[in-house]
């Protein structure tokens, strides 16, 4: 998506809520840009390139099995291996 740079004339609220002051910067979509040097409260600078977003890093995946710290017993859930120490070793983990 591209982001347009543009300078503001007048003090007003900027999408995000921030409140921006006469001469400040920012970047905004290329609708909300149109509309703010439309209205006269921006004059526009450049337009940014499109940025590609970075996937987001893959979480570690489960455990195949989680194992009672108290005893043998190994359980395929997390929840399971809670249930079975509160139940039978008198914790609530």
């Amino acid at each position: 998506m591209s982001r347009v740079q543009v300078k503001l004339i007048h003090a007003c609220y900027v999408p995000g809520g921030r409140y921006a002051q006469p001469g400040d910067i920012v970047s905004l979509s290329v609708n909300q840009a149109r509309a703010f040097v439309s209205s006269g409260r921006a004059m526009q600078l450049k337009v940014s390139p499109p940025t590609q977003r970075q996937p987001a890093p893959a979480a570690p995946p489960p455990p195949d099995l989680y194992s009672c710290p108290h005893c043998d017993k190994e359980y395929k859930t997390e929840s399971g291996l809670s249930n079975h120490v509160a139940t039978k070793h008198g914790e609530d983990d």
